[in-house]
């Protein structure tokens, strides 16, 4: 892989890191409105755990 393909692999990295920022941001969005109602957010939740476990290890594995 040549320097030019890593640093465009790297970009489009944290292009879906910003993705998956706002996306927590909504998700978390969703389990407040959820809890002002009363639902089960166990499911949400799980959802938002796992997202934030996926974007740390990407972040870790190259050391963004």
């Amino acid at each position: 892989m040549s320097e030019l393909e890593l640093d465009k692999f790297l970009d489009d990295l944290k292009l879906e890191i910003d993705k998956g920022t706002a996306e927590l941001d909504t998700i978390k969005l969703e389990i407040d409105k959820a809890r002002v109602v009363g639902l089960d957010v166990r499911e949400l939740t799980e959802r938002y755990d796992g997202l934030c476990k996926q974007i740390e290890l990407v972040k870790l594995t190259y050391k963004l």
